[in-house]
């Protein structure tokens, strides 16, 4: 071209077109992908209509986001859990049990000293 000239795209945007499927495919959006490239978003946007264009479809079916499928684990694969020795765990529990009843029964004989009738009140009639 006469006093003209070419484009010459960067190798950031050319590996962000190569790996653009690749990156899709892995649940990737497109500004994660540009980030990815160190491009701006924009260029990433203008760069998937180039890709759409390119492959003859849709630009809108470019930016839908895809994501990946789930992996699922199987889990008989993980630790077993060792047995309860179900003795241990009843005594265990009892002393617990008494424990908590015998914190309980201590603030139940402090509430029964608490007055019934609030102080407020007696310094009130001492005041008229």
């Amino acid at each position: 071209m006469k006093g003209g000239f070419t484009l010459k795209e960067s190798e950031r945007s050319l590996q962000f077109k190569k790996h653009f499927d690749e990156n899709r495919d892995k649940g990737m959006s497109i500004p994660e992908m540009a980030r990815k490239y160190g491009l701006s978003s924009r260029h990433a946007y203008t760069i998937v209509r180039q890709i759409a264009d390119a492959k003859g479809v849709s630009y809108d079916s470019l930016l839908q986001q895809i994501h990946p499928q789930h992996i699922l684990v199987n889990s008989s694969k993980h630790d077993k859990v060792a047995p309860i020795d179900l003795s241990e765990f009843r005594e265990s529990s009892q002393a617990t049990i008494s424990s908590m009843n015998k914190t309980l029964e201590l603030m139940d004989q402090a509430l029964r000293q608490w007055p019934t009738e609030p102080k407020w009140k007696e310094f009130k009639e001492e005041e008229k």
